[in-house]
């Protein structure tokens, strides 16, 4: 039965492979719990994180009542008011990408440029510069760093890193005012991308839709964008 449950889910989320990357991924993962399959809607949950899909009403009544955990990444927009109805509060509207190719993406660093992993003699420099609305606490930048966080080096000055979120997605990239307008985001998630593809990963992510320079960025990397969003919640305290 599990199998077949398996299978229905593979199904339902292999009908686009780039907006419902997250969830492909983790229905690779032995962490990964399906507490809801069918034709009309996937509702997946792994460690923290429950991954909500419904294309009907139908779906979307079945599957309220067994969200659970601090954090939902919903996907069709009929979840949005039901998941706020139920406490969450809305942190990120994103657009979901996937890298589709193969290949890595060619890369040459300017003179006096480095990239390199980072350790935890960086902690404190993670925490400080990078900034975003939504709240990122310093344990969860260090576990960042544990899964691999690689920084630009410029003639020795950390300039900007990258990393991975827990849940796989490819973010946290950030660079210091000082550096920017010289290409070195686009090299430290081309470098990446290069990474995750040498792990055996499909390199994800999410790009929030106000920000069009990052939608920019992911379309000359090569990554696929998708059109339609999907929304992160979070569980308002009581």
């Amino acid at each position: 039965m599990e199998g077949c449950l398996t299978d229905i889910a593979r199904q339902y989320a292999a009908r686009d492979p780039v907006y419902y990357a997250n969830m492909l991924a983790h229905l690779e993962s032995p962490k990964a719990r399906i507490l809801y399959a069918a034709s009309d809607g996937l509702l997946l949950e792994a460690d923290w994180l429950c991954y909500a899909s419904a294309s009907s009403a139908k779906a979307m009544r079945r599957m309220l009542p067994l969200l659970n955990g601090p954090d939902i990444l919903a996907f069709e927009p009929i979840l949005y008011a039901p998941i706020e109805a139920l406490s969450y509060r809305r942190l990120m509207l994103c657009y979901p990408c996937l890298y589709t190719k193969k290949e890595p993406l060619p890369i040459t660093l300017p003179p006096g440029v480095v990239i390199e992993a980072l350790g935890h003699e960086h902690d404190g420099f993670v925490a400080s510069h990078y900034r975003r609305h939504v709240e990122v606490d310093a344990e969860y930048l260090r576990t960042r760093i544990d899964d691999g966080m690689f920084g630009l080096f410029e003639r020795g000055v950390l300039a900007g890193f990258i990393g991975i979120h827990d849940g796989g997605e490819v973010g946290l990239l950030e660079i210091l005012p000082a550096y920017r307008r010289k290409g070195y985001g686009a090299l430290l998630e081309a470098w990446m991308i290069n990474h995750r593809l040498s792990l055996g990963f499909v390199p994800r992510g999410e790009v929030e839709t106000w920000n069009e320079a990052s939608l920019a960025l992911q379309q000359r990397l090569g990554m696929t964008i998708s059109q339609k969003t999907c929304a992160w919640y979070e569980r308002m305290d009581p």
